[in-house]
């Protein structure tokens, strides 16, 4: 719920035009990242390969999400914006 609130705030009431984000691919949050953009109307940017080095010392695949403004308030209120 707090991630709901944020994106609502971020878009409503500061807003803002876009939020850009990452994870690790296979961090457990990955699934509800990409439920999270279906919701809102985001969309998987794409994948920066051996990106990111952890303490193990290896390298990690990293995914780039992006939520409109104008997609994220289509999808929650049906309005179109653009």
């Amino acid at each position: 719920m707090d991630v709901m609130q944020m994106v609502k705030d971020i878009f409503e009431k500061y807003n803002f035009q876009k939020i850009d984000f990452f994870v690790i691919i296979g961090n457990p949050i990955e699934q509800q990242y990409d439920r999270l953009i279906q919701k809102y109307g985001g969309r998987i940017v794409g994948t920066r390969k051996r990106h990111v080095m952890l303490p193990d010392g290896k390298l990690y695949d990293e995914k780039m999400y992006e939520i409109l403004q104008e997609d994220y308030l289509n999808k929650r209120y049906g309005k179109d914006t653009g």
